[in-house]
């Protein structure tokens, strides 16, 4: 699947109306399949605190150690992440996220402390785990679907990629996915499939192509029947909602 933008277009602004079909349900596939390997286990708290075996997890899971100290306190990085507290204003949000990154870093618990970067990926993808339904990570390629890559770097693309959200109402689109009614067992936070979506258009689209091949196999031949058909049927209602225009579109 190609998706052909204008120069300094988002790529999600490019996105046909008749590719969108096949991209929700690609969305949805790997949102259900990130929840079997790792975010159902970790979702399941009922506080929303982390410990240090769930830092860990999300370390490891999520390849986001290469941005800690070799063998790191996992408990140290929890205890921070507990402290921050979200609300549905994601700009206010955003910024708590960055002071979480700028605080791993003063705390010397990144790799290579004299470097000026800080991990806001891994911050991001910590406050998820804490507030799934406020929330979504940062990433490289979530963000080039929304951010042209010319445009911003580093911090300034962080901010740009959430205000990008913000007028793209992100919260409201993520109350319109949990409004469908879906059957318990493929329950999966709106946010996710919002995030994996932004993920594969924000791809190249020889990569895209790779993903959204491996994730049909991988439904077919992976999950039982009855599973695909849940499965089938939240694909179904989000293609109907989504019909006339691509999820988190200029115009949704």
């Amino acid at each position: 699947m190609n998706i052909k933008k204008k120069r300094g277009q988002p790529k999600i602004d490019a996105v046909a109306n008749d590719q969108v079909p096949n991209l929700l349900e690609a969305a949805v596939v790997d949102a259900f399949r990130w929840k079997l390997y790792i975010d159902g286990m970790l979702l399941k708290k009922k506080d929303g605190k982390l410990d240090a075996w769930d830092i860990a997890s999300i370390l490891s899971g999520y390849g986001i150690a290469r941005n800690f100290q070799k063998g790191v306190d996992s408990q140290k990085i929890a205890n921070i992440v507990n402290l921050v507290e979200l609300t549905n204003d994601l700009k206010k949000s955003s910024s708590a996220c960055m002071i979480l990154a700028k605080k791993f870093k003063e705390k010397n618990l990144t790799a290579n402390n004299n470097n000026k970067s800080i991990p806001l990926s891994a911050a991001s993808k910590f406050l998820w785990f804490r507030f799934p339904n406020r929330w979504t990570m940062y990433d490289k390629y979530a963000s080039a679907a929304l951010v042209p890559k010319t445009t911003f770097k580093g911090i300034e693309k962080f901010n740009a990629y959430y205000n990008q959200l913000c007028l793209r109402k992100f919260t409201k689109v993520c109350e319109k996915i949990e409004s469908i009614d879906t059957p318990k067992c493929v329950d999966i936070p709106a946010s996710k499939i919002i995030d994996k979506y932004l993920f594969l258009v924000g791809q190249d689209d020889k990569a895209r192509c790779r993903s959204m091949k491996f994730l049909s196999c991988w439904k077919d031949n992976t999950l039982p029947e009855r599973c695909q058909s849940n499965l089938d049927k939240l694909i179904c209602e989000l293609k109907t909602v989504y019909e006339k225009a691509p999820l988190l579109h200029s115009d949704s």
